[in-house]
């Protein structure tokens, strides 16, 4: 947790208010089947004493009812990239999962790769890339 506000998008978004999530903000598109959760998450190599504040934004797409998550495309991820101005910022997936995530140090311009990406495997599940 910090005091440091989560991104929000530009127009287009309504918030969703949660009874659970109080460090981090819903948000659904008007006019797409997106959802997206934005946070600011402690992030970095614990181990080595590196650990920032860095802007945390998870989308997901649901299916045409409405009823089931979906990995969001490549088209429509960059769309929850533009609106949150996460121009650049890292996507760094890990785990099984619809979520797409992204990761941008607050106060930097571009995110530098997740160093996890040179070491671990990586699996490909539709659009989403994701390492355990």
């Amino acid at each position: 947790m910090t005091s440091i506000p989560p991104k929000r998008p530009r127009r287009g978004w309504v918030r969703i208010v949660h009874p659970v999530l109080l460090d981090a903000m819903i948000w659904q598109s008007e006019s797409e089947l997106l959802q997206a959760i934005s946070s600011v998450d402690l992030a970095g190599e614990p181990e080595l004493g590196i650990v920032v504040p860095s802007y945390h934004v998870s989308a997901v797409a649901f299916t045409p009812d409405g009823r089931t998550q979906r990995s969001c495309t490549d088209a429509e991820f960059d769309r929850v990239r533009e609106a949150f101005q996460m121009d650049g910022a890292d996507e760094d997936n890990h785990g099984r999962g619809n979520a797409r995530h992204l990761w941008l140090a607050v106060g930097a311009r571009v995110e530098a790769p997740c160093p996890c990406k040179e070491d671990e495997p990586t699996t490909a599940d539709g659009p989403r890339l994701w390492r355990p």
